[in-house]
């Protein structure tokens, strides 16, 4: 067992969207691994801005080192501190399969990076023409 503390923050408006968003994210954490704490923090104000930041701070009970690393890909934690054990061993497949799991998301993210890459090429090319 791995017991983490990780911090997940999301930018947007309205603010009640970020506390619905981050509410979903509980839900998700506690389908899927040992939830401890769970605590979403007031939206506030960003400078200079008309958006908003919320942070929620969970503390997850973990069954191995590959479910820690799958959370911290499919949640994107601003912070993650591993409150216990204070040292552990991980086995040669959980780390094969995080990695796994790491270049799979990596893939994933690329082709929409091109997609969208070209979706703009697309758009920049019509704005072009109607200029014309």
């Amino acid at each position: 067992m791995i017991e983490a503390r990780l911090m997940i923050e999301v930018l947007g408006k309205p603010k009640e969207i970020l506390i619905k968003t981050l509410e979903k994210v509980v839900s998700t954490i506690e389908e899927r691994y040992k939830l401890l704490h769970s605590e979403i923090m007031k939206p506030k104000k960003v400078k200079n801005s008309d958006l908003f930041s919320a942070v929620l701070e969970v503390e997850v009970d973990f069954d191995n080192f590959e479910d820690l690393f799958l959370c911290i890909l499919d949640f994107g934690p601003t912070f993650v501190e591993i409150l216990s054990p204070k040292e552990f061993t991980i086995k040669a497949v959980e780390v094969q399969n995080a990695i796994a799991d790491l270049i799979t998301k990596l893939h994933l993210l690329s082709k929409k990076i091109e997609h969208l890459t070209l979706e703009n090429l697309h758009y920049k090319k019509v704005v072009k023409t109607s200029k014309k």
